[in-house]
């Protein structure tokens, strides 16, 4: 268990660029900010038509937007 959260910690942090912007800068910020906003708002909607169920492609559009979002934030924070 302590093995796989050190990974975890480990991707999460891991900078490619040692030229990547700083975490106390404003662009920083607001993409983590729009990443996060992107995720959440992805999971209300997912979690919400997996309740109603509601039609596949919703499931779909709010799961991609979620990965999407994963993904940006990843590809961001690796500079």
């Amino acid at each position: 268990m302590i093995f796989m959260i050190d990974r975890i910690r480990k991707f999460f942090t891991w900078t490619v660029n040692p030229d990547a912007l700083p975490t106390n800068h404003g662009a920083t910020l607001v993409a983590n900010t729009a990443f996060l906003t992107v995720g959440v708002i992805g999971a209300i909607v997912l979690m919400t038509a997996l309740v109603l169920r509601d039609q596949s492609v919703v499931v779909l559009a709010s799961t991609v937007g979620i990965v999407g979002a994963i993904t940006g934030y990843l590809l961001w924070r690796n500079g």
